[in-house]
C-alpha cells in the first residue's frame, strides 16, 4: 500500500505513514491513560448515589444477576440453564435476557457482581467501564488517520456528548453496544491495511459480537458489507471476502428479526410511534433528534468534518457515512421509534467533530497557541458534561435491608413505582432464593409470576 510521509496534508492536519501511525507510542499510551481517567470522572458522576435511574435498568441488572447466580450454582445448573432460569424467575420476576435482550452485557456485568458484589453501583460501574472501552477505541481508530490531539479530542467529544453523559451514567445497553461497535471500526481499519483472511475473521467476529449486546449492533456488519462490496468492485480486496461479509450481514439481519421471542419483528411492525411510516415526521424523526443528542456545536463541527475529511479518510470516510445511513434507514423502517435507539449511530459524529477541531487547530501557526486552544476545548467539553445533572431515583435497598428479617423466607407482593427495582433490592440484601417477590404490575399479565 502507498505510504504517506509525515507532514501536514491538504486539510492542514498532521498525519503519518499508514504503518507508523498505526503503532501506538509511549505518548499515545499515556494519552489513552489520561482519556480513561477523564471518562471515569465524567461518566462516574454520582456513581454511588441512589438507585436505578431508568425503568429498564433493573431488568439489565437482574440479567447480570441471573448469569452470576447460574455460574455460581455449579455443574448441575450449567447442564440445565432453562430450568435454572425458570426457577430464578419464580423468585425474582424481572428478566429480559433471551426474550428481549441478548446476553452480552449480562455476562460482563456478572463479572462485576462477582468482584464487587450485587449492587446498583456495580452495575453502573460496568457501564462506565464500557465508556472507557469506547473512548479508547475512538482514539485508536482516529489516531492512524490524524495526530494525537485530534484523536484525543474525538474521544473526549464522544464521552461528553449529552447522549453519552445521559446513558453512560445508567445501567443501560446503549454505551456497551456502542463500545463494541467502535472496536469493530478499529478492526475494519486494521483489516483495510492488510486484507488477509485472518484479519477478515477478526473483523467479522467483532462485528457479530456487537449483536450480542443489543440488536441494533447489526448495523456494523451491514455497513461493512456495503463498503467491502465497493472495494471488491475496485479489486482492492478479495471477492470472497465481500461475499462472506454479505452472507454474514443477511444472516445477522434475519436472525435479529426472527429471534428474541419475536421482539425484533415487533419492533419493526409493533406499536407505531407515528400513524403512518412514510410521513415527513416519521422519516425525519431521528435526524431531528441528533442536535439534542450530540449538541448543536458538535453537530455543526461534524458537518465541517465531513466536508474537510473526504480525501483524507478514504474508505474510512465511506465507512462512517454508511454507518450513519444504515443505522438511520434501519431504525426509520421500524414502527416503534425512540431517540436513544440512534445512540449507536453517533460515533461518526464524534470522529468528524474531532477532525474538524483538528482542522481548526492546524490554522494556528504557534504550537503553544494550538496547545492552549486544545486544552481549553477539552476542558470546556468536560466541564459542560460534569455540569449535566444526574436524574436520581430512590433506592429500595435501605427499605429491604431494614425489613430483612420480615422478608426472608416470605413471599412478598409488591405494587409500586419501579417494582423491578424492588426485586433487585431483595436479591441484593436477602440471601439467594430465601424470598420470593410477586410484582403487582404482573398479576394481570398472561405470564404472571409463580
Amino acid at each position: 500500500m502507498v505510504q504517506r510521509a509525515y507532514g501536514v496534508d491538504d486539510i492542514g492536519i498532521e498525519t503519518g505513514s499508514s504503518t507508523a501511525a498505526s503503532r501506538l507510542t509511549t505518548r499515545d499510551i499515556l494519552l489513552v491513560g489520561l482519556l480513561c481517567v477523564v471518562t471515569g470522572v465524567v461518566l462516574g458522576k454520582d456513581l454511588t448515589v441512589g438507585g436505578f435511574r431508568h425503568g429498564d435498568s433493573s431488568v439489565h441488572a437482574m440479567d447480570g444477576v441471573l448469569v452470576y447466580d447460574w455460574v455460581a450454582a455449579g455443574p448441575d445448573a450449567w447442564r440445565h440453564p432453562m430450568a435454572f432460569a425458570l426457577e430464578q424467575y419464580s423468585h425474582y420476576p424481572t428478566l429480559g435476557i433471551g426474550r428481549h435482550y441478548p446476553p452480552g452485557f449480562a455476562v460482563v456485568e456478572a463479572m462485576f457482581f462477582a468482584l464487587l458484589g450485587i449492587s446498583a453501583f456495580s452495575a453502573r460501574l460496568c457501564v462506565v467501564f464500557f465508556g472507557v472501552v469506547a473512548a479508547t477505541g475512538t482514539y485508536v481508530f482516529v489516531r492512524p488517520l490524524t495526530d494525537r490531539v485530534t484523536a484525543a479530542l474525538a474521544a473526549i467529544i464522544l464521552v461528553t456528548m449529552p447522549a453519552t453523559t445521559l446513558w453512560g451514567r445508567q445501567t443501560m445497553l446503549e454505551l456497551p453496544t456502542l463500545s463494541i461497535l467502535i472496536w469493530g471500526a478499529v478492526a475494519f481499519s486494521w483489516y483495510l491495511r492488510s486484507p488477509t483472511w485472518a484479519r477478515f475473521g477478526v473483523l467479522l467476529g467483532v462485528s457479530l459480537l456487537a449483536i450480542l449486546f443489543r440488536q441494533t449492533g447489526v448495523l456494523l456488519v451491514s455497513a461493512i458489507a456495503l463498503v467491502l462490496t465497493g472495494c471488491a468492485i475496485r479489486r482492492t480486496i478479495r471477492t470472497s471476502h465481500c461475499l462472506c461479509s454479505i452472507a454474514a450481514a443477511l444472516i445477522a439481519i434475519v436472525g435479529v428479526v426472527m429471534s428474541f421471542g419475536g421482539h425484533g419483528a415487533k419492533l419493526l411492525r409493533g406499536d407505531p410511534t407515528f400513524p403512518e411510516l412514510w410521513t415527513w415526521e416519521a422519516l425525519t424523526f431521528y435526524w431531528r433528534a441528533v442536535p439534542q443528542q450530540v449538541g448543536l456545536i458538535v453537530a455543526g463541527a461534524a458537518l465541517v468534518g465531513v466536508l474537510v475529511s473526504r480525501r483524507k479518510l478514504g474508505e474510512q470516510w465511506t465507512f462512517l457515512v454508511l454507518w450513519v445511513v444504515v443505522c438511520y434507514v434501519m431504525l426509520t423502517a421500524a414502527d416503534y421509534k425512540n431517540p436513544r435507539f440512534f445512540f449507536v449511530g453517533l460515533f461518526p459524529f464524534a470522529v468528524w467533530a474531532g477532525i474538524a477541531a483538528g482542522w481548526v487547530l492546524a490554522q494556528f501557526a504557534n504550537p503553544r497557541a494550538r496547545a492552549v486552544v486544545a486544552s481549553v476545548t477539552a476542558g470546556g467539553l468536560c466541564a459542560a458534561a460534569l455540569a449535566a445533572p444526574v436524574q436520581h431515583r430512590p433506592d429500595y435497598g435501605p427499605v429491604v435491608a431494614a425489613n430483612k428479617q420480615r422478608i426472608e423466607g416470605s413471599v412478598v407482593l409488591f405494587s409500586g413505582l419501579r417494582d423491578g427495582d424492588f426485586v433487585f433490592a431483595v436479591r441484593q440484601h436477602i440471601p439467594q432464593r430465601k424470598a420470593s417477590v410477586i410484582r403487582g404490575s404482573k398479576l394481570l399479565y398472561t405470564c404472571s409470576a409463580r
